[in-house]
């Protein structure tokens, strides 16, 4: 009898134990008769004062993180990291003409269309690209300027990676190379607006029509700090899609066009250091470094 009693008891104490837990809320802590503290924690909801901390790579400091396709890491750590990089310097004013028997014929002395340097850094993860120009980049209240009556209407830059270092493999029409980066803002319907902010990857060996020369065409980039209204803009790029690792050696070259009402190339400037000069080709350029390397080449 007492055991059928002892029995009776344990199975009504389970059936109260079972409903009290059907009804705890949902982020209760669940009861655990053997423990006196909660088994499971539950985090507080997310506020839009909680730094994203999603893509922050090792070794970057706190700061306030932007949800970007690069990694969202504050502009001092990049120009921290720029400090010890490779520095590219450009002559200033010395823009050149690009194809004047079919472009044009004179020369427009765009500020913002003249490379000042560059910049390129590495960490584990990302490359960073800082360029600078000579003037400011339209936007944020300021427009595009008129030069003899003809309005410019875009500004661009493009650098090419030629990473197995053979002007005769990629993408033979940008000299040799296997990426194409860039940035550019255009003047449209009043408004000026980024018309190209991306990477490019992968040739295809076919060089027309120019839309068609590389395979991986990623358009949704971000332009991390600088761009419009500054005199400088900076880029963060995955090292592994690019296919790149700290300590290669590549070759690349960059340039900045400017377009106008009349012209494809109103403006035009290599980056080329006085050291590489070749005036028997001057519209190529290409500078050796390595990833990671700190030095000047002037």
């Amino acid at each position: 009898m007492k055991a059928q009693k002892l029995f009776f008891s344990t199975l009504a104490l389970l059936f109260v134990l079972l409903l009290v837990a059907c009804n705890l809320p949902e982020n209760s802590p669940t009861l655990n008769p053997l423990r006196t503290t909660p088994t499971r924690t539950v985090n507080p909801a997310p506020t839009s004062s909680t730094p994203l901390e999603t893509s922050r790579p090792e070794g970057t400091p706190p700061g306030k993180m932007e949800p970007t396709l690069a990694p969202g890491v504050n502009e001092t750590y990049i120009e921290g990291i720029l400090q010890h990089s490779t520095v590219i310097v450009d002559a200033d004013q010395d823009w050149i003409l690009h194809k004047p028997e079919i472009d044009n014929p004179i020369l427009y002395p765009v500020d913002f269309g003249d490379i000042h340097s560059m910049k390129v850094g590495v960490d584990e993860r990302y490359l960073y690209i800082k360029l600078e120009v000579n003037g400011t980049v339209p936007g944020k209240g300021l427009s595009f300027p008129v030069f003899n009556g003809d309005h410019l209407m875009s500004f661009g830059t493009n650098l090419g990676f030629d990473i197995d270092n053979n002007s005769m493999t990629g993408c033979l029409s940008d000299g040799g190379t296997e990426i194409m980066t860039g940035y550019g803002i255009k003047y449209e319907n009043g408004n000026i607006h980024t018309n190209w902010l991306s990477y490019m990857t992968d040739p295809t060996g076919t060089e027309t029509p120019e839309d068609a020369r590389y395979k991986n065409r990623i358009f949704d980039q971000e332009n991390q700090y600088g761009g419009e209204g500054q005199n400088y803009f900076i880029l963060t790029f995955p090292l592994s899609v690019l296919h790149l690792t700290r300590g290669q050696e590549i070759t690349l070259d960059a340039w900045v066009e400017v377009s106008s009402q009349r012209y494809d190339h109103a403006s035009f400037d290599m980056l080329c250091p006085q050291s590489l000069v070749d005036p028997s080709h001057p519209l190529f350029c290409p500078i050796k470094i390595k990833l990671g390397q700190e030095t000047v080449i002037r």
